[in-house]
């Protein structure tokens, strides 16, 4: 099955809207923080796939759409549409315009998709809305319903003809979100289970508090009570913000400055990008941080691991000499508001080649020698306007630090997602690798540790024979 297929199994598409249970009122806004503007052109994109049970199958349109009143009351500004103030500076009207329901009909099983390639199996279940071009008019969040058919061999019926087969609607839901919010899109496939596809655009959070949302949606679906306010209404306008000039001390090598995007909220990709997941066992990486590697996490070593592969693979004028990393501040584990909370540094071997060092002396590169610039991206945005345009995912070779993004949060009425898929969009050519933390699921269905690849499609199977000859992972 391709790309194509895959998508020609979701067809006839409704629209319908759903609201928040309560009014924000006129004046209020959700302003945009400086690092918000600065992720503006990144989307994260999750699929959780839960396999058949009583309860999954018994879930109904109404059902799903239920605890989305209150849902949305909490967090509101989903519901809002993007305006701009008098100097440009984009933030969230939050005016109740609501969310859009997207039914539709699909015709595969859960089994079918999971054996699906990981490049082709998650896109056709998330909308790639981005936002723009009209940002006054678009929702936020798109959700859609898909209803599937369920195919029933009657032959097993002695009453039957063999080899008959009846075609049984069942509901296949997916939430999917549009231009600043997510997409939820919950799917029940033909011999039941269920996929529940979500994106989140950066520009309201990080993938903290985009997971923190939508698990907030799965706690309302099981009955639990709402919080008193997540994000307490303030009427207010815009604060004013003093105009400022671009740091002329130093330039921020993490991110890259784009040509303008107006009100297309979308970066254009000079390569075509692909993502693959690969999964490090921990016998495996046990082995890897064997060897003059005390203290060092993880997170750092499986980075210096694609740092070194990848060097191989680009040998030449585009080898990664100087890498990003992106990583969630402490506190943002625990925070259940819309924000981007990550630091951003950068990691150097401008002195040798990534492939000529070996994975210890990477790994603590990764782990001693980050210059953090968190602060030197976030005052590169003129604060009354809001510009100019940056790439962070992608700018260079980036590596993401996915821990404490509660994949497995998403509780559906005690049910657990069996595996997750989640990758970023709008990442530019150079790519990035999402490094989830042993214990995860990153969408290879191991309990090991995880890596999702953005990468040009060109690179990922060179880079698979890599890792394969150099270090026995597949």
């Amino acid at each position: 099955m391709g790309v194509n297929s895959d998508a020609a199994a979701v067809y006839g598409h409704k629209l319908s809207t759903v609201v928040p249970g309560s009014v924000s009122g006129e004046t209020v806004v959700h302003e945009l923080a400086d690092m918000d503007l600065v992720m503006k052109l990144h989307y994260v994109r999750t699929v959780y796939y839960f396999q058949q049970s009583e309860t999954v199958d018994g879930l109904t349109i109404v059902d799903l759409k239920k605890p989305m009143f209150r849902w949305l009351t909490s967090y509101y500004p989903v519901t809002g549409r993007i305006r701009r103030t008098e100097a440009g500076r984009p933030l969230v009207k939050c005016n109740d315009c609501g969310v859009r329901i997207v039914e539709a009909n699909c015709c595969r099983t859960l089994e079918e998709w999971l054996q699906v390639p990981h490049s082709a199996r998650w896109r056709p279940l998330v909308p790639d809305k981005v936002l723009g071009p009209d940002l006054r008019f678009s929702p936020m969040v798109y959700v859609q319903v898909i209803l599937s058919l369920t195919y029933l061999n009657v032959s097993s019926y002695s009453s039957m003809t063999s080899g008959l087969y009846l075609l049984i609607p069942r509901f296949i839901i997916f939430f999917s979100c549009g231009l600043v919010f997510s997409c939820e899109q919950f799917t029940k496939f033909q011999c039941g289970g269920m996929a529940i596809g979500y994106s989140w655009s950066h520009v309201l959070g990080d993938p903290v508090a985009g997971t923190n949302c939508i698990n907030l949606w799965g706690q309302l679906l099981a009955g639990n009570p709402p919080p008193k306010s997540l994000l307490p209404h303030s009427a207010r306008t815009p604060t004013a913000r003093p105009a400022r000039q671009p740091p002329v001390s130093a330039t921020p090598l993490s991110v890259k400055q784009v040509e303008p995007v107006g009100d297309l909220w979308l970066i254009a990709d000079a390569c075509k990008m692909a993502t693959d997941s690969i999964t490090i066992t921990e016998s495996r990486l046990k082995h890897l941080q064997s060897e003059k590697l005390n203290g060092v996490r993880a997170f750092e070593m499986i980075s210096a691991l694609f740092w070194h592969c990848l060097g191989s693979v680009r040998r030449g004028d585009r080898e990664p000499r100087v890498v990003t990393i992106c990583r969630h501040k402490p506190r943002a584990k625990k925070c259940a508001e819309l924000s981007n909370e990550q630091m951003i540094s950068t990691v150097s071997t401008s002195h040798a080649s990534a492939a000529d060092l070996d994975l210890a002396e990477l790994a603590l590169l990764v782990s001693k020698q980050k210059v953090d610039e968190t602060t030197l991206v976030e005052e590169s945005i003129d604060g009354d306007g809001g510009k100019p345009d940056f790439v962070v995912y992608g700018a260079n070779l980036t590596f993401v630090d996915m821990e404490g993004v509660d994949l497995s949060g998403l509780d559906i009425k005690g049910e657990k997602p069996v595996q997750v898929d989640s990758v970023i969009d709008g990442v530019g050519d150079e790519g990035a690798v999402l490094v989830f933390p042993q214990g995860a699921d990153a969408g290879g269905g191991s309990k090991g540790a995880a890596a999702v690849l953005i990468l040009p499609e060109d690179q990922i199977l060179k880079l698979r024979e890599v890792l394969k000859r150099e270090f026995d992972i597949a």
